[in-house]
């Protein structure tokens, strides 16, 4: 084989890649699980009902879950649309007994990349508290119900912070984030937190050092039959590969995490990751990652697969 084939050969797989890689970029869906917290813990696996109605001009990831009625659940979520490639803050209304669509709308669009909205609850108030690490600072905001507005509160810290979730515990109260360059890696930083000012420390109080790439959130860390378990996202092999639920213990002052259970999806359609997990009123939310068009996305991975064995 000459040279030049070899380039050429080389040229055609990069291009094939590059294309597979735009059809899979940005494809993800809300997927529900009625099953409870405990279920879901002692079972090891998740059934998922996958929201109808989003069209492929946009799609929706990072959801938490702002409130269920009997008729609706309300999440707030990442919406992206294909045309401004850029993150922004939406709220979605959702049919509880469909799970389609029924309403989007948008709350907070910056010229940043927003993602992960945070949602803490404080003395009957909301706040949500994205992430904006493309600006290089982590603000919270106050949220009105009444107008769906989302207001500045406070600049927590002027640093890259990725997927930041808040966690209080025993009347403390703490702030876990990974941080740009290194935010899908294995190093977890964790600041005080202080619940009337909406400040950090200065500096980790602790730093969390993985054997391997599951530093990054996934989620609102939670509590089932007495223990605490903070979901956390897989990263090993690409992002946002599944979630790990890792039992939380704080221990003479320092966190503990002992990996307990993990969950990929295994449908035909979102088949590449679960990159978040939450819970309120009972009903559990994830994300789900396929292609933008699946049967030729399917299939030009299959084409990428064969072609990797002979080039």
């Amino acid at each position: 084989m000459t040279t030049n084939e070899i380039v050429s050969k080389s040229h055609f797989h990069m291009s094939l890649r590059s294309i597979i890689h735009n059809l899979k970029f940005n494809r993800w869906n809300l997927a529900f699980v009625e099953e409870s917290l405990d279920g879901i813990l002692q079972s090891k696996s998740v059934k998922v009902n996958y929201m109808k109605g989003n069209n492929r001009k946009q799609w929706f990831a990072d959801p938490f879950i702002l409130d269920v009625t009997p008729e609706h659940i309300i999440c707030l979520v990442e919406e992206l649309s294909y045309k401004t490639m850029r993150g922004r803050i939406a709220k979605l209304v959702i049919d509880r007994k469909t799970y389609k669509l029924l309403e989007t709308k948008i709350l907070l669009d910056l010229p940043t990349h927003l993602s992960f909205p945070f949602i803490l609850r404080k003395d009957g108030n909301v706040y949500v508290l994205p992430e904006n690490s493309a600006s290089g600072c982590s603000t919270i905001y106050s949220y009105n119900s009444t107008d769906d507005s989302l207001t500045p509160y406070n600049v927590i810290a002027r640093r890259p912070f990725t997927d930041a979730t808040i966690f209080c515990e025993d009347n403390k109260a703490y702030l876990l984030t990974t941080q740009r360059p290194n935010q899908n890696g294995n190093v977890l930083d964790i600041y005080w937190f202080d619940t009337e000012r909406f400040t950090i420390s200065k500096e980790p109080i602790q730093t969390v050092s993985f054997d391997n790439k599951r530093a990054r959130n996934a989620g609102e860390i939670f509590k089932s039959s007495g223990k605490a378990y903070r979901p956390a996202q897989d990263c090993n092999g690409g992002y946002g590969k599944g979630v790990i639920l890792q039992e939380l213990k704080i221990t003479d002052g320092e966190f503990v995490f002992k990996d307990y259970c993990s969950f990929y999806p295994n449908s035909w359609v979102y088949h590449m990751g679960y990159h978040t997990f939450n819970s309120y009123k009972g009903l559990t939310v994830l994300d789900a990652h396929g292609y933008r068009f699946v049967l030729l996305g399917r299939f030009l991975e299959a084409l990428s697969s064969i072609a990797r064995k002979f080039l």
